[in-house]
């Protein structure tokens, strides 16, 4: 996305920087569907302007008790991460069987010949 931003504003991408940046990480992941924001903070981040209508109607609403909120956000936090665990462990499972079905089940035993990589020393 900023890659493609910066291709076709040359010249004033600079000044878009933090808008594209909350965008990015606005955005829900395809292997997540959660967002960056959502993952690192236990909620959506808002614009400026969502602030300021949610807290024209917020003033309507009753608070909520501190304790509550607190308790309330664990819970979202424990959600989102067994979530996440579970969708990676998902993937993790899937990149195992393509593995296995592209180069078969390998196995090594003691004794077994086997290459070794060695890396030019820089």
């Amino acid at each position: 996305m900023l890659r493609a931003f910066c291709f076709a504003e040359m010249t004033t991408w600079d000044l878009y920087l933090g808008a594209i940046l909350f965008a990015i990480r606005t955005a829900p992941l395809d292997k997540t569907g959660m967002s960056p924001a959502f993952l690192l903070y236990g909620r959506e981040l808002i614009t400026p302007v969502e602030a300021l209508l949610s807290s024209q109607a917020a003033s309507e609403a009753p608070l909520m008790d501190p304790s509550q909120w607190v308790i309330s956000r664990i819970r979202m936090m424990k959600k989102a991460k067994e979530m996440v665990a579970t969708q990676l462990r998902h993937l993790r499972e899937e990149r195992v069987a393509q593995e296995q079905q592209l180069f078969g089940e390998t196995s090594i035993e003691v004794g077994d010949h086997v290459l070794l990589h060695h890396p030019a020393a820089a």
